[in-house]
């Protein structure tokens, strides 16, 4: 803007000149033309600022990490008139991990709506916010400029980067926790409900005598059992505790994804509680039949973060009947940490799993504790 100024003045001294020389209306007229010039340009921006709209949207809600995802930036005018430029500072916000970068685009809005598509590529999962944080109008001889607000449905889009998900087994020593008025069953387990018959088979050795199916038995003149029903689990609570390291967070997040794929694919419909440090509460999301794991994380992303804090303010007395099997996934536990999953072994079942890496090493203590305990080095799943 400062090169425009000076242009300006170098026209100014040029025109001044010019009237100094030639005596007369046109040399008058010429003058003042370029001294009123400003001014109207410097009215007409005061017009666009209030004739245009902007706003900021995604294409999609969420993709996966490296994917390509598109962030269009629409501008329009009320009118066709001769406009200047217009400044639009963007500012992206990882809030999980607390990246942040700036962009600037420079438009020259008309009644015709501009569709600026702007494509970003992470590398990190997250929940992506898009946010206008400045506005800058500028008159048509770029020699002014007026700040301009816009409502926050305009101003604000968020995307949610997924983690691409690890290979994970759920443990085999997770309690099933049978609901007695459960209408559910499962269809790849077999259980212990005799209201609900899984399968009928011939009789192996251990087979109790109550479950033989007498009237098929005398049909085939073979011994023929009944394999009763389990009912579909809802005692599964996964706990989810991150670090201050991108690094493994990321890694528990992908870890997190394999494990609620998997428990999904057995019919187990977990409940996934993290620490929110916006609220300073410990959120909780019960996941409900055929649940998608995609649409879980973009809830949960919007308000995680890269810290640990999960177990330091979880109250587990209060699940206490409610959820028979917890799973628990972290980095970098401390003492505190380990005092407090040994409180929480005595009354409900535990699977702990750590994640860790070379800089990172597994927590010794935790391998005492009365509890399942997996260690995952992601340095050794990555050369998988």
């Amino acid at each position: 803007m400062l090169f425009n100024w000076l242009m300006y003045c170098l026209l100014l001294l040029g025109v001044i000149i010019f009237n100094i020389f030639f005596d007369g209306y046109l040399a008058f007229f010429c003058l003042m033309f370029t001294l009123l010039l400003p001014l109207i340009s410097f009215g007409l921006m005061f017009f666009l600022r209030n004739q245009l709209n902007i706003k900021i949207n995604t294409i999609t809600s969420s993709c996966a990490v490296g994917d390509k995802c598109v962030v269009c930036l629409t501008a329009s005018t009320k009118n066709n008139f001769i406009s200047g430029k217009v400044r639009v500072r963007i500012c992206t916000r990882n809030t999980f991990t607390g990246d942040i970068s700036k962009d600037y685009i420079y438009i020259s809005p008309s009644v015709e709506t501009h569709n600026i598509d702007m494509i970003f590529n992470s590398a990190n999962s997250g929940s992506l916010l898009f946010e206008i944080d400045e506005i800058k109008v500028y008159d048509f001889l770029v020699l002014f400029h007026i700040k301009k607000k816009v409502s926050d449905e305009d101003r604000f889009c968020r995307l949610t980067i997924l983690p691409l998900g690890k290979e994970m087994e759920a443990p085999s020593s997770i309690d099933s926790g049978i609901e007695d008025e459960s209408n559910e069953y499962s269809k790849k387990l077999a259980g212990d409900d005799p209201s609900e018959i899984y399968d009928i088979r011939e009789y192996r050795d251990g087979d109790k005598l109550r479950r033989i199916h007498r009237w098929l038995s005398e049909k085939h003149n073979k011994i023929i059992v009944k394999d009763f029903g389990e009912p579909i689990s809802k005692g599964v609570l996964v706990l989810v505790d991150f670090s201050d390291s991108i690094k493994l967070s990321e890694s528990t997040l992908e870890l997190l994804y394999g494990l609620l794929d998997n428990l999904r694919e057995q019919n187990i419909r977990p409940a996934v509680k993290w620490f929110n440090f916006n609220t300073k509460q410990v959120n909780e999301f019960s996941l409900g039949v055929d649940f998608n794991v995609s649409a879980f994380f973009s809830i949960m992303l919007e308000s995680a973060e890269c810290k640990s804090g999960l177990l330091e303010n979880y109250s587990y007395t209060e699940d206490f009947g409610k959820y028979s099997t917890i799973l628990y996934l972290c980095s970098k536990p401390n003492e505190n940490a380990a005092a407090k999953l040994y409180e929480i072994s005595e009354f409900i079942t535990t699977v702990v799993y750590e994640i860790c890496s070379e800089e990172n090493s597994s927590n010794n203590k935790l391998q005492d504790l009365p509890i399942e305990y997996n260690i995952i080095n992601i340095e050794n799943r990555i050369n998988d």
